[in-house]
């Protein structure tokens, strides 16, 4: 995956580790296997098997191999590399191309599963087919204004809504209401996530200027920032992503810096899941934690609800309020709450609601209170 290496480590180190791998790979192939570089990062070998269980234990060893060699540098390089495999006895008219192709797909599940192989499929090969149109059309999907802002409200200890977070949803007029995790990854990969982000700002500011005006200018929203808008600016949530810290430690501090001169707050999302260390809430003017709701899901076992509550502990002796996202029922919700969390964001308060249905949510929490009232 040379995206996400490239982001973690740079180019130039990127470089060594694929050299590395070519290095380790040419020593291991077999007297009748056949090994090429075809393409950056990535090798294709050829090899006989007499069944699919043989197939894979071969490139199931191939990578546990390639993961201690290169862990041998450096212990991070282990995961780098997956296999996928195309059984050419069960695509007997498949040709040379096509083979390659169909490897590929399943070296992009096993990514996406985090297993060391995967065999393709005819539902991974029509999964990458789809993927293949969507990023021929993501290019002027925003300029025609085919992504939808979506709200999922945030509530306080106490149940009390205090704000949401904005996602995108795309609209695509050939595949439907499609979520980000169809198309961010495309978006980065294409350089076109910029756009994106830029066009989902604007509506996050327009839906706080227009709460503003209804009297609701307390609530907050997570998503990226403007100058060009009429709200207050520490009513808007900055958040970033652990990766983005890594590549450029210098250019991210000054940048999230010059965010808090401007008066917004930064949040540091889904915490926990990523590879950024601890240090980083010391070295980053960070307000808030979100922690991932795998952490919260697992909060059941003594372990992991030990370590919820060290980090929620952690974060509030450094100044950092704490959300905890993925509370799906009543049981997660008095976990997270006994944890000592401050928000709470999940199904059990909100399912994430387009436009209109948040704007008749809030509607009907102002009418609840006044009965109340």
């Amino acid at each position: 995956d040379i995206p996400s290496l490239e982001r973690r480590f740079g180019e130039a180190e990127c470089e060594e580790i694929f050299s590395r791998a070519a290095e380790y790979l040419r020593l291991d192939c077999g007297r009748e296997e056949y090994l090429a570089c075809v393409g950056r990062g990535m090798f294709a070998l050829v090899c006989q098997c007499g069944s699919r269980e043989a197939a894979q234990q071969r490139a199931e060893g191939l990578i546990r191999g390639l993961d201690g060699y290169l862990a041998g540098f450096r212990a991070e390089y282990a995961g780098a590399f997956r296999a996928g495999i195309c059984s050419l006895s069960e695509n007997p008219e498949c040709g040379a191309e096509a083979a390659l192709y169909n490897a590929r797909q399943g070296c992009a599940h096993a990514f996406r599963t985090e297993t060391p192989c995967a065999f393709s499929t005819r539902g991974m090969i029509d999964e990458s087919e789809q993927l293949e149109r969507l990023r021929g059309s993501m290019s002027k999907a925003v300029e025609k204004g085919e992504f939808e802002p979506y709200f999922q409200f945030v509530v306080d200890r106490a149940g009390t809504v205090v704000g949401a977070e904005a996602v995108s949803r795309w609209q695509s007029p050939e595949e439907g209401l499609l979520p980000p995790s169809k198309y961010i990854d495309l978006m980065i990969r294409a350089g076109t996530v910029t756009e994106h982000d830029l066009y989902m700002l604007r509506c996050a500011c327009a839906q706080l200027q227009s709460w503003r005006r209804e009297g609701l200018e307390k609530l907050c929203l997570s998503c990226n920032f403007t100058r060009q808008y009429d709200f207050s600016h520490d009513c808007l949530i900055i958040e970033i992503t652990e990766d983005c810290l890594v590549h450029d430690r210098s250019a991210a501090a000054e940048t999230l810096n010059g965010l808090i001169a401007l008066g917004f707050h930064i949040a540091l999302d889904d915490m926990g899941a990523g590879y950024s260390s601890l240090s980083d809430l010391c070295t980053y003017p960070i307000d808030g934690v979100k922690i991932d709701r795998s952490i919260v899901i697992e909060s059941a076992l003594p372990r992991a609800r030990a370590l919820l509550e060290g980090m929620i502990r952690l974060s509030h002796d450094m100044g950092i309020r704490v959300l905890c996202e993925g509370v799906e029922d009543k049981a997660m919700c008095d976990a997270v709450l006994a944890a000592g969390c401050d928000f709470i964001q999940g199904f059990y308060f909100s399912r994430v609601l387009p436009g209109r249905e948040a704007e008749s949510f809030l509607r009907s929490l102002a009418a609840r209170d006044r009965e109340e009232g």
